[in-house]
Order: structure tokens, then C-alpha cells, then sequence
């Protein structure tokens, strides 16, 4: 029969649903309580170990789950700040090729260097011919005009669509981003439109 001290490490060896002072008797007797549940050493130390793996990872699913849609979110807005950006540059540069005479007034007869704004019209929205093809012979310094029409990083392409078809700058390409803009003009005594495009190549 066991003694009295294994009785007694025996019961401080299991969690029990009855006292352990029974426990330890019954232990004395030569009987096992069945509801001895057995205390593993490190138990406890490997349950918070787990736990605050678990707890880890959940926290970088959340992290990483939340970062990118942020990501997401962030170039979204940016997106759409540099449509709104391409739109309000692509507005302005088609009034002022249709409604202005472009700075000097003159800047048809002037080298690229001394052109400070371009504008097509004798009148709003009545084209003069000589500026209309002054501004398509400035192709050879296509660089130059974008930054005089103060395009940006952008690109331009101008068509005047009426009885006389006239083109300037570059046409964009299939995958370009694109504003466009539309005016219908004189041109030649006719009715013609003007077809402003504003683009940036991905």
C-alpha cells in the first residue's frame, strides 16, 4: 500500500473535481480517482506560447490585410488627383489655342524661343490659317511646344477636322490615359472641329 508522502505527491500532481485530501486517502487505499486529471509540467508556459502565436498571426493577417487596402486606397486617390489634374491642363490649353491669338500676338512670324503662349484664333473660335499651320510646323520642336502649352509630363495631339484637315503633335497610343476636348470652330470661311488630346503613356 503506498505511504502517506506518495499519497500526497500524488495528489499534488493531478487537478481534482474532489478534495485532495480524498484523494490522497483513497490513493493510500490502492485506488486511482477517476477524475485525476494529470498537471503537465510547462503546461501553462506552452498554453500562453500558443496562444501568443496564434495571437501573432491573426495580428499580421489583420496588418497586412489593412495595409493593403490602404495601399489600394492611397494610389486610387492619386489616380484621381492626376485625372483631375490632366483635365483641368487639357481645358486650358484647348481655350486658349480657339478663343486666343497666343503671346506676341505675332508668334507665327517668331522663333520657338521667343513664343511665350500659343493661341490659333484672329477671333473666339475663328481659326487663322497661318497660325494653324505655323503651330503644325512646330512639330520639329515638339518638346519646346509642350512646354510652351504647358502640358506637363503630357503629351498633346491637335486635329482640326473640317474641309482642310490639319495635325499637330503626336497621336497617342492605344493604352494611353487620355483627355480630349472638343470645339467646334471656323476655319476657312467653313465650320470645323477642333480635337484637343491630352494624354500620358503608361
Amino acid at each position: 500500500m503506498p505511504d502517506q508522502k506518495a499519497a500526497r505527491l500524488f495528489a499534488q500532481q493531478c487537478t481534482w473535481k474532489i478534495p485532495s485530501q480524498k484523494a490522497a486517502w483513497l490513493f493510500q487505499q490502492g485506488k486511482r480517482p477517476l477524475r485525476c486529471a494529470w498537471k503537465i509540467p510547462g503546461q501553462k508556459g506552452q498554453t500562453v506560447l500558443i496562444d501568443f502565436f496564434f495571437a501573432s498571426i491573426v495580428f499580421l493577417i489583420v496588418f497586412f490585410a489593412v495595409q493593403t487596402q490602404w495601399t489600394q486606397d492611397f494610389q486610387q486617390a492619386k489616380d484621381k488627383s492626376a485625372s483631375q489634374d490632366m483635365q483641368l491642363a487639357a481645358y486650358a490649353i484647348a481655350e486658349s489655342l480657339v478663343k486666343t491669338t497666343g503671346e506676341p500676338g505675332n508668334w507665327e512670324t517668331l522663333p520657338v524661343s521667343s513664343i511665350e503662349r500659343i493661341g490659333l484664333a484672329q477671333s473666339t473660335l475663328s481659326l487663322d490659317t497661318q497660325k494653324v499651320n505655323a503651330f503644325k510646323n512646330l512639330d520639329l520642336n515638339y518638346s519646346a511646344v509642350k512646354e510652351i502649352l504647358r502640358a506637363g509630363q503630357n503629351d498633346y495631339f491637335f486635329q482640326l477636322d473640317g474641309d482642310t484637315d490639319v495635325n499637330a503633335g503626336i497621336a497617342p497610343p492605344i493604352d494611353a490615359t487620355k483627355i480630349v476636348i472638343r470645339r467646334i470652330v471656323e476655319f476657312e470661311g467653313s465650320e470645323a472641329v477642333v480635337i484637343f488630346t491630352l494624354y500620358k503613356i503608361p
